[in-house]
């Protein structure tokens, strides 16, 4: 059976919420709301908390308004109608739901399943435990029996009904912390969930958990007292120079900084663009490895669809702690690549968007894409390498037989008459 959840954080008491929303006419048509909450045996939950509130009114805070369930799990109340109502429901030792209603929806059921407290404590770079430390989850995925749940953002979810919830916890003085609430993860075949920390003085940290990766098998991130990362904050600043007798239209570029740990799914993205003095700063930065990546930008400081020019990704650039870490950059001219996309079948050429991906890159993600013009003709700016072309549709391929041409490129070369023969994907046995 699927289970869809919504789910937010919340302290030992509930914290008030925050609605900013465009102001627009509201129906002030009388309507009365009613509904149940009851557990996932259809037991109807007594003395739970139905939180309401507009998703569409005044641009100011608008505290929440709470009603409790009888004892048949029942609550009703009067109310007006609006575009869309925003709903928390919540019961102790039971995990949150989140609900709309539209005007014309006057019945509106929750169903609450067992929660999950997640413990854990935060730590610096040193492994010392950081008090004062606020403790966020942004995402909570899970799948079972065939089916996914989609990744839900409680902020970005509730945007979307017009208001913005916000719930967290903070670790007390010996860092630790405990988040209430959630789902219990056991139902699902495979669950997620993303956290993240920050702290004045320290690195905003985000880290990913899983009751089952594929990458790790029998790692259960759930199990045990989780350990989140906070560290003390670095600097991250220096100037980009550029080649002799290169031409750009612009010299507009974003400098990117990201730190990862595979083995625990640790990350620290921060990002900077950087004008015409050449100069970038980037703050907040954890000590270790990062990499950085260089894109260039157009007048409207959007990412350029052509690049002029072509940097590989720097790798592997040590930041120390609590000290301002200087890196001069060197932009490169990359190199430039034309050819055609063919169809291997008919011969004829194709005009599907195609993927740019570069093994100096984060596990060879793509940089950019190019769409060919009716006749298969592209060309492309890329930094000196490895790089790999492959369809940006392939989802009627199985994962090894995908579409691709490899080849490798030195900084200042012109490559022309690459050819890419797009191959049809092959029959499927019919499911018995």
């Amino acid at each position: 059976m699927k289970r869809w959840f919504s789910v937010v954080i919340v302290s030992s008491a509930l914290a008030m919420c925050a609605v900013s929303a465009l102001a627009v006419e509201i129906n002030r048509e009388p309507v009365t709301v009613s509904g149940v909450v009851a557990d996932g045996s259809g037991k109807p939950i007594s003395n739970a908390q139905v939180y309401y509130l507009p998703a569409y009114g005044r641009m100011n805070v608008i505290p929440p308004k709470a009603i409790r369930t009888d004892a048949q799990g029942r609550f009703t109340y009067s109310t007006t109608k609006d575009k869309m109502w925003s709903y928390i429901a919540v019961a102790d030792g039971y995990s949150f739901a989140l609900g709309t209603s539209k005007p014309d929806s006057a019945q509106l059921n929750f169903t609450l399943w067992p929660e999950r407290l997640i413990k854990g404590k935060v730590v610096d770079e040193l492994g010392k435990r950081v008090a004062g430390a606020v403790v966020k989850m942004d995402n909570y995925f899970g799948s079972s029996n065939g089916g996914i749940l989609p990744n839900v953002n409680p902020n970005s979810y509730m945007l979307s009904a017009g208001g913005t919830l916000r719930f967290d916890v903070t670790s007390d003085k010996d860092g630790v912390f405990v988040l209430e609430h959630l789902p219990e993860p056991s139902p699902f075949d495979r669950t997620s969930m993303d956290l993240r920390t920050s702290k004045k003085g320290h690195a905003s940290m985000q880290r990913l958990l899983f009751t089952d990766d594929w990458h790790r098998p029998g790692k259960n991130d759930f199990e045990g007292e989780i350990r989140l990362l906070c560290p003390t904050a670095c600097t991250l600043e220096g100037k980009l120079s550029y080649p002799r007798n290169l031409t750009l239209t612009s010299k507009r570029f974003s400098v990117s900084a990201r730190y990862e740990t595979k083995q625990n799914y640790e990350f620290c993205y921060g990002e900077c663009n950087v004008g015409q003095s050449g100069k970038y700063r980037i703050e907040n930065l954890p000590p270790g490895k990062i990499n950085l990546r260089i894109s260039q930008l157009d007048r409207e400081w959007e990412f350029m669809a052509d690049p002029e020019c072509g940097t590989p990704m720097l790798r592997d650039i040590v930041l120390k702690s609590g000290e301002i870490n200087k890196v001069d950059i060197a932009i490169q001219r990359g190199a430039v690549v034309s050819g055609i996309v063919m169809d291997e079948e008919t011969g004829k050429p194709m005009s599907t968007q195609l993927y740019v991906r570069h093994s100096g890159f984060y596990d060879e993600s793509y940089i950019s894409s190019v769409h060919p013009d009716p006749e298969g003709k592209f060309t492309i700016h890329v930094p000196a390498g490895d790089v790999k072309l492959s369809l940006a549709d392939a989802s009627n391929y199985r994962l090894d037989e995908k579409p691709s041409v490899s080849f490798k490129v030195t900084d200042g070369e012109t490559k022309n008459n690459l050819v890419f023969n797009v191959s049809k994907p092959k029959a499927r046995s019919a499911a018995r």
